[in-house]
């Protein structure tokens, strides 16, 4: 009796496994690439969008959906020798205010690439009509390794042309852990660079 048992209990468990994998990969397999958005307009150059200032609001939500928290940021941005310099504060509602300086520069007509002091390695974008991908890798806590997140934006420019949301998911070890919903505009009336 106790092996019938723990046989339909590892065909359950064997079912549900095969099923989640089924999906997974139907969903890697549907997956937009920035490509599929080669014909939206306006064109969407992120060179462009974050030199001068730009401010933005959105919501952190948790991995069942659930907002979290609020983040806010403020941007500054120059072009330097071909490449963006960008300071960027980043305001949550539930901690301290954060600082990243980005370096971005353009590689071609659709690749950017981009360096910033808690990144690993090299962030890496690609741009097709009004959407932009950017990956990377964030060093929460540079000292250990097991905080390292990957950072998965997709940012779209709004017919207006000065409005962008951004949509970032935030994952741990292939996990899924949070999800960021941001709208950024851009500010003509730019407080002093920081």
């Amino acid at each position: 009796m106790a092996v019938v048992l723990y046989s339909k209990k590892l065909i359950r468990a064997s079912t549900k496994l095969l099923l989640a994998c089924l999906v997974l990969t139907s969903a890697a397999c549907s997956r937009l690439a920035p490509a599929d958005f080669a014909s939206t307009r306006p064109h969407f150059d992120i060179l462009q969008f974050y030199t001068g200032h730009t401010r933005s609001t959105g919501l952190v939500a948790g991995r069942s959906g659930s907002p979290m928290k609020r983040v806010a940021t403020e941007t500054w941005g120059h072009m330097e020798g071909g490449e963006l310099n960008m300071t960027q504060d980043i305001t949550f509602d539930d901690g301290q205010p954060q600082r990243r300086v980005w370096l971005m520069r353009r590689l071609d007509e659709h690749h950017y690439e981009a360096r910033s002091a808690n990144v690993i390695g090299v962030a890496r974008g690609e741009a097709w009509g009004n959407t932009l991908r950017l990956e990377y890798v964030l060093a929460q806590n540079p000292a250990n390794p097991l905080t390292h997140v990957r950072m998965t934006h997709w940012m779209t420019l709004q017919p207006d042309g000065r409005t962008m949301l951004n949509a970032v998911t935030v994952s741990k070890l292939g996990v899924v852990v949070a999800r960021i919903t941001e709208v950024f505009h851009q500010d003509s009336a730019a407080p002093a660079w920081p």
